[in-house]
């Protein structure tokens, strides 16, 4: 067999005819990545759907963090169209000083339980730990990380069979828009001012970034992913909820309410989200996050919708998850994020 520049050999891979490994070559392998996405939400019951258009935003929009022409491991079988797996490694150090290879994969429905998975995951640890030479400092707290939907059995199995422990536990809540939905004012002084455009979101960003750092794993958001937002195809700001002192004309909190048309289309739910949400220090335990989600639940019941979703950490120290449940929002999924030392 002869090996082009991008081919790649894993010693550990399984004995499977015509099976072999390169690097993501860009624009050409867009529509494959699309659908090895598709057919895993397909297969493990996953209610999102990707797309093209979101494809080549994600390809426009990578940092120095992320780059999938060296850090993105394509899997192929001779015979079979498209790619059958593949992995992605990229780096980040949060506000703890952790030193973080995240190491993602995604194996076919049709070719799950035959070792690639486990070759996969060896690659994208030799990977991830190039990343951080060079990199973290010496000394420093140096961690694999990835993130896995519970339900999704197969891979826990891998995961578990590969060193990671569970870390960190989270959910994504789900909340009936026929239910009656409370009436509760903001706190004197706060207004909710309209976001008309995508010219007023860097106050919003710089805000909720703020607010984010007593979150569990957070690092500073940079110009890029702000342009990231700014730039989503799928950005709509008609339904945010913003809050805004009237006398230090600062922002105390939002909740950036949107409906996925597209989402909802191609899986047929009426399902709107009042995610994320951010309350900043100063504000905090007075109601805001409460009368702003309240808001946002008779705006999509509103526009049609038949429930709203969330994610939360079900640890955060704010107690996000209660205040979600008093507000009659429902575990629907759960989901781990798993670490390996290095």
């Amino acid at each position: 067999m002869t090996l082009t520049m991008n081919q790649l050999i894993l010693t550990d891979a399984p004995v499977i005819p015509g099976l072999r490994f390169r690097l993501f070559t860009g624009e050409s392998d867009l529509q494959s990545n699309v659908d090895l996405n598709n057919a895993c939400y397909k297969a493990d019951s996953e209610e999102y759907v990707d797309t093209m258009e979101q494809a080549q935003h994600w390809l426009t929009h990578l940092d120095d963090k992320h780059n999938p022409l060296t850090d993105m491991i394509v899997v192929e079988i001779d015979g079979v169209p498209g790619m059958v797996a593949k992995g992605m490694a990229s780096w980040m150090s949060n506000d703890e000083g952790e030193w973080i290879a995240n190491v993602h994969g995604w194996i076919h429905p049709d070719w799950r339980h035959k070792g690639i998975g486990q070759a996969v995951q060896g690659w994208l640890e030799q990977r991830g730990r190039a990343l951080l030479v060079g990199r973290a400092p010496a000394g420093a707290q140096c961690i694999f990380q990835t993130w896995g939907a519970d339900h999704i059995t197969d891979k826990t199995a891998l995961l578990k069979a590969c060193g990671y422990t569970a870390t960190r536990f989270t959910g994504m809540m789900v909340r009936p828009l026929d239910q009656p939905i409370p009436d509760l004012p903001l706190p004197a002084g706060l207004e909710v001012r309209p976001t008309r455009s995508r010219d007023e979101l860097r106050p919003i960003f710089e805000a909720f970034n703020e607010a984010f750092r007593d979150h569990w794993g957070h690092r500073e958001w940079t110009d890029s992913d702000f342009q990231g937002w700014y730039d989503d195809p799928e950005l709509d700001t008609a339904l945010y909820q913003v809050a805004w002192d009237s006398e230090s004309n600062q922002i105390a909190g939002g909740v950036l309410t949107y409906i996925s048309k597209k989402q909802n289309a191609a899986t047929g739910l009426l399902r709107g989200w009042t995610d994320p949400i951010a309350v900043r220090r100063p504000w905090r335990k007075r109601g805001v996050a409460k009368a702003l989600i309240a808001r946002s639940l008779r705006d999509l019941k509103a526009q049609g919708m038949t429930e709203a979703a969330l994610g939360v950490d079900t640890q955060n120290p704010n107690g996000a998850y209660k205040l979600y449940e008093n507000m009659g929002f429902k575990i629907y999924r759960s989901g781990t994020v798993w670490r390996k030392n290095m």
